[in-house]
């Protein structure tokens, strides 16, 4: 299905005009502002409504305005007033549609799919156009993808920080696998040394007193004879109660403080060592644990990823050697901005081509920024195709296509063209060719969405 005729009243810059394609390319063009891009709207406006109508369809001026598509099966007439637009739909029998925008939405593809708009998409929307047109919806796994990974950049900073850190951390291999020592134990063991070496000392002091007493005692036998009994048994306890003590005295043995002493020293040290090791193994778990999670989600992000594979390995893919990874498409295996300007373009038309299967309808806005070969690669890809090419280019001395000045059609392939005549100024364009449609206006669609 192609269209057969495009008539236009008072659409955005357009005062009326009058197109039946002769050829497989319709080529549009003029100056800057004359009209050209309201040319290629009307097409949108009538076939899409809703969205793609403006906020002020008619050209400045003027209280109404038409469009009128030739589909050869279908009739299409969108009209606008100040207040609402409507929608009427006859068949080539005559017969009006209840439903005309269902209908048109059935039998119309993405018409507003421009092929340059395409190419010059970013990654992302490229992408999101492709999805759209194989009819996947990948949305839930590209989310929980997204969510996956950054989860797992979150945790791969932790993970990073932590062996960096456990690495950095010094490790003391003389007190492995060591308790700290506690500084009450070892100041009580001491203090339990020092009793001791003072307790012998004192002994030692005492015993020596008993001998100096008894050699006082001797001295005065002499003196003291009537007291020499006693101080004779005194003097024999003393000797026996010495010499005991004496030979108890050989058997001790002093505590030498000196490693105690060194081991306080060091102890801080010591404990800081084991300190340090304790701290390191547990950054080590901590570390080794956020290795896991990082590759865990690495594992779910690439079972996502696998699973979108799968789903899209169901489904058709209209253009050869066409594919995508998890951000952009690619054409056999490359990225797809990395393809030559040629194969771009062969692969945003076969992509509009898919995106119109039935009303086989292309236009293009901006052509000016086509070069030959590229017009070429378009114009071969139309005719091959059996699609039908509105485009669109800034220049008002062609010798080839329609010549919009002023909204209105002035040469067609270098020849003046035929002027439109409708009877009261810009009222009624071509009032004659739509009479009989105009008499079932009462059954007409009025919608609002613009």
């Amino acid at each position: 299905m192609r269209i057969l005729n495009l008539r236009a009243e008072n659409i955005k810059k357009l005062t009326a005009i009058d197109i039946t394609p002769k050829d497989d390319i319709v080529f549009i063009t003029g100056a800057n502002g004359a009209g050209k891009s309201s040319v290629l709207d009307c097409i949108t406006m009538a076939l899409k409504g809703g969205r793609e109508i403006p906020e002020e369809p008619i050209k400045h001026g003027e209280d109404r305005g038409k469009i009128i598509l030739d589909l050869g099966d279908y009739m299409v007439i969108r009209s606008f007033s100040q207040n609402n637009t409507t929608l009427q739909i006859r068949s080539k029998e005559g017969a009006v549609q209840s439903s005309p925008q269902k209908l048109l939405d059935k039998i119309v593809g993405n018409i507003s799919f421009d092929p340059l708009d395409f190419m010059n998409n970013d990654k992302k929307k490229q992408r999101e156009i492709f999805l759209n047109l194989i009819g996947v919806d990948t949305s839930s796994l590209d989310k929980k993808e997204k969510d996956l990974r950054e989860e797992r950049l979150l945790v791969g900073r932790q993970k990073d920080q932590l062996v960096a850190r456990h690495k950095e951390m010094p490790e003391w291999k003389d007190v492995k696998d060591k308790e700290e020592i506690s500084i009450l134990s070892i100041s009580k063991q001491l203090q339990d040394a020092i009793k001791t070496n003072n307790d012998i000392d004192s002994f030692i002091v005492n015993n020596d007193k008993i001998k100096s007493g008894a050699m006082e005692d001797a001295a005065k036998i002499n003196e003291l004879e009537k007291e020499l009994a006693d101080l004779r048994l005194k003097v024999g306890n003393a000797k026996l109660v010495y010499q005991a003590n004496k030979e108890k005295i050989s058997t001790l043995v002093k505590i030498d403080t000196t490693p105690i002493e060194d081991s306080m020293s060091t102890l801080e040290t010591t404990n800081s060592h084991i300190r340090d090791n304790k701290e390191k193994a547990r950054i080590k778990l901590e570390a080794d644990a956020a290795v896991d999670n990082y590759e865990g989600l690495t594992r779910r992000i690439d079972e996502t990823i696998s699973t979108r594979k799968k789903l899209l390995e169901k489904a058709s893919i209209p253009v050869p050697g066409l594919s995508f990874n998890d951000g952009e498409l690619l054409y056999n295996d490359i990225p797809l901005d990395q393809a030559s300007d040629g194969e771009k373009l062969m692969i945003s038309l076969s992509i509009s081509m898919a995106l119109n299967p039935k009303l086989k309808v292309l236009r293009i806005k901006d052509g000016s920024l086509l070069d030959v070969k590229n017009r070429a690669i378009i114009s071969k890809a139309v005719k091959d195709k059996n699609y039908q090419l509105w485009y669109e280019s800034v220049g008002s001395d062609s010798k080839v296509g329609i010549v919009i000045e002023e909204g209105n059609i002035v040469t067609v392939d270098g020849k003046p063209a035929e002027p439109i005549k409708y009877p009261q100024g810009n009222a009624k364009i071509i009032k004659q060719r739509i009479e009989e449609s105009e008499e079932g206006e009462d059954n007409e669609d009025p919608t609002t969405d613009w």
